[in-house]
């Protein structure tokens, strides 16, 4: 029963590490989701980028104008990587997105595993607490069952001790009557001679 119970106890643990994992993930699918609004950053620096290009693709070749769609040329490179970025984000927060409703089943499922074995638990205990209970008046009864036989024992012995003392002096009683009828045959005897 007691191994029943470590049993019980070790895969419970299990559950509830399973369990503090689940919400370890929730809560960074929580964080994550927090950087939705990538999305809207980059629909604006796409807008911003469409705008650059329109810019470059329509600017003279003067040398002011070359400065400026240098820039621009820097600039739209600093966006696209930017985006880059933010892209990778997103789809990783898409990737995580994708888990929330397995995550929240595998959640309920392990929630209720968990209420399941920690009832399963509270009967295990309380079924070894009944049998300890059982065992300790069976054993009392047992032990005072030991004790009335030992006692009718020893009673039984001390009754056959006096019988066999009894008996004794008995037969030493009627051994000594027997010598002594012996005797006076044997006196009676020899005077009727």
């Amino acid at each position: 029963m007691s191994r029943q119970l470590k049993e019980l106890n070790d895969m419970l643990a299990v559950k509830e590490q399973m369990m503090s994992e689940c919400v370890t993930m929730e809560q960074k699918r929580e964080s994550l989701k927090r950087q939705l609004t990538f999305e809207k950053k980059i629909k604006m620096l796409e807008e911003k980028k469409k705008k650059l290009t329109q810019q470059l693709s329509g600017s003279k070749t003067s040398a002011a104008v070359g400065k400026i769609s240098e820039q621009q040329r820097q600039r739209l490179n600093e966006l696209k990587q930017h985006m880059a970025e933010l892209q990778k984000k997103l789809k990783e927060q898409t990737r995580i997105g994708n888990f929330k409703e397995q995550t929240d089943k595998q959640l309920k499922s392990l929630t209720e595993q968990i209420v399941r074995m920690k009832q399963q638990r509270v009967q295990l205990m309380k079924q070894i607490k009944e049998e300890s209970e059982n065992f300790r008046k069976w054993k009392m009864e047992q032990d005072k069952k030991l004790m009335q036989l030992k006692a009718e024992d020893r009673k039984r012995d001390c009754e056959m001790a006096k019988m066999e003392r009894q008996h004794s002096k008995s037969q030493d009683f009627y051994k000594r009557k027997a010598e002594e009828a012996a005797m006076v045959l044997l006196l009676y005897i020899s005077f009727t001679d």
